[in-house]
């Protein structure tokens, strides 16, 4: 099996676990993925949660606005960049991601569990790399 596949199959094996713990169906990959960095780092404009997200403006503006309304995460304007909004978690986002990164950290213990301290840095060495080579590649505005 190549390596790609083998990523690909950790990537749907690791997403279905998640899945089968989380019974909100509005908590989507893509929702949880912006409510994990919310709750890492506080608050994110929307450039910021693009380039997290790899998700283009566009893509990103109507999963902020779904978010909104389903009241994950609340926006205001930036007050440097009056063009910009500052999105921070509401409660009930901050409970979510609570129990998304309390999972993901759980999972993360299951994966490394049989590794050294020396190869789970070089797992996490090599993923970095393989983002990185990812980034290079363009994805088409309807794609994203």
């Amino acid at each position: 099996m190549s390596s790609f596949s083998k990523i690909y199959l950790t990537e749907n094996l690791i997403t279905n676990i998640l899945r089968s713990r989380i019974h909100d169906p509005e908590l989507t990959p893509g929702v949880q993925a912006i409510l994990s960095l919310l709750y890492l780092n506080g608050s994110a404009n929307q450039s910021d949660l693009c380039r997290f997200t790899s998700l283009k403006p566009a893509a990103m503006s109507m999963l902020l606005k779904k978010m909104e309304q389903s009241g994950f995460i609340e926006r205001e304007v930036d007050s440097i960049d009056k063009r910009s909004h500052i999105v921070t978690l509401t409660s009930k986002g901050y409970k979510c991601a609570e129990l998304i990164n309390s999972l993901c950290h759980d999972i993360e213990g299951v994966v490394l569990n049989d590794f050294t301290s020396s190869e789970a840095k070089s797992l996490e060495e090599l993923l970095d790399k393989v983002y990185q080579n990812l980034d290079y590649i363009s994805v088409p505005e309807n794609h994203a």
